[in-house]
């Protein structure tokens, strides 16, 4: 059984967890549409926190033996979700940065054929960025 003691010190964590969030938001070193699985596992954590009696029935629906090895199990499937989540998010980016890599070097060399053809080919590549000048 949860203690009140214990049930307090719970929902005080998971406040905290919340305030860090909006937190990283506010000072947008965390974007939304990242931050919304952590919201939601912060949401489901004070619900448990709130209601402890929720985790037992959990437990029992489950035939898990003890309610702290249904958190354990609730916890585990939830760091494998933001794991794959990000390991997603992580892919998608990956692909985009290739292809972005590529139209830039397909870009540079486009402009280099052209200032062959043009005869404006400048002599030190560092100076073609900014206008011939040092």
């Amino acid at each position: 059984m949860i203690t009140t003691r214990m049930q307090l010190f719970t929902i005080a964590a998971v406040l905290i967890f919340f305030f860090a969030i909006i937190n990283l938001i506010k000072n947008r070193r965390l974007l939304l549409k990242y931050s919304l699985l952590w919201l939601f596992s912060g949401l489901a954590m004070l619900v448990l926190a709130v209601f402890p009696g929720l985790l037992d029935r959990f437990a029992r629906l489950l035939g898990i033996y003890s309610s702290v090895n249904a958190l354990f199990a609730v916890l585990i499937f939830c760091g494998l979700v933001v794991m794959i989540s990000f390991t997603v998010i992580i892919s998608r980016d990956n692909q985009q940065i290739v292809r972005l890599a590529q139209k830039t070097a397909l870009l540079e060399k486009r402009i280099q054929e052209l200032e062959k053809q043009a005869g404006t080919l400048p002599e030190d590549k560092n100076t073609a960025g900014n206008g011939g000048e040092k």
